[in-house]
C-alpha cells in the first residue's frame, strides 16, 4: 500500500494531469523477501526477489491522484467539501426550528453529512472514488440543498406580501383620519 502511494506521488511529478483510468496498471515494485528453504536441520535462509505489478490505489485520494491528476483530485475534494458545507448550512439553518417540515430536513442533511464524513473516512484506505454511491449521496445534498432553498424563498416572500399588506391596512387607515 505504502509502495503504491510512493508510486503515485512519484508519477504525479511526471504526470501531474493523471495517467488515465486503470493507470495503476503501470506500476511496479522489486523487493527483497527473507525465506526458509528446506526442513529440519538442513534448512536456509535466502533473499529472493520478488516483483509485484499493477498492485491497487487502496486509497481514493491516490486513485484520484493517479488517474486524474492534480486537477482531477482538487474538484473530487472540493466536490467533497462543498457537500459537508452545505449540509452544515442547512442544519445550523434547521437546527433549533420547531416546525416538522424543517427537523424532517435537519436529520436528512445530518444523515447525508455523516454519511459523507464515514465515506471520506473508508476513502482513505479502500479505491472507492468512481463507485456510483457518492456520487447518489451527493445527488441527494444537491436535492436537499434546493428544496430548502426553495422553501426559504417562498416563506421569505410570503413575509413581504404579508408586510405589504400591512403597510397598505395602515395607509389606508392613515388616510381615512385625516380630515378633508
Amino acid at each position: 500500500r505504502l509502495a503504491v502511494w510512493r508510486w503515485t506521488l512519484e508519477n504525479s511529478k511526471d504526470h501531474p494531469l493523471g495517467g488515465g483510468f486503470d493507470a495503476n496498471r503501470a506500476n511496479s515494485f522489486t523487493y527483497h523477501k527473507r525465506v526458509t528453504v528446506g526442513e529440519g536441520n538442513n534448512q536456509s535462509v535466502q533473499t529472493v526477489e520478488i516483483t509485484d505489478e499493477a498492485r491497487a490505489y487502496h486509497s481514493a485520494y491516490f486513485e484520484m491522484l493517479g488517474e486524474q491528476g492534480w486537477p482531477g483530485l482538487f474538484l473530487w475534494l472540493w466536490l467533497q467539501l462543498l457537500g459537508l458545507w452545505q449540509m452544515e448550512r442547512i442544519r445550523r439553518r434547521l437546527g433549533k426550528s420547531e416546525d416538522a417540515g424543517d427537523k424532517a430536513w435537519f436529520s436528512l442533511a445530518t444523515a447525508l453529512q455523516q454519511g459523507q464524513v464515514i465515506y471520506l473516512v473508508g476513502a482513505l484506505f479502500v479505491g472507492i472514488a468512481f463507485q456510483s454511491f457518492i456520487y447518489m449521496l451527493i445527488a441527494l445534498q444537491i436535492a436537499l440543498a434546493n428544496i430548502v432553498r426553495r422553501q426559504e424563498k417562498t416563506q421569505r416572500e410570503e413575509e413581504r406580501k404579508a408586510r405589504l399588506a400591512r403597510n397598505r391596512e395602515l395607509s389606508a387607515g392613515s388616510l381615512e383620519e385625516v380630515p378633508a
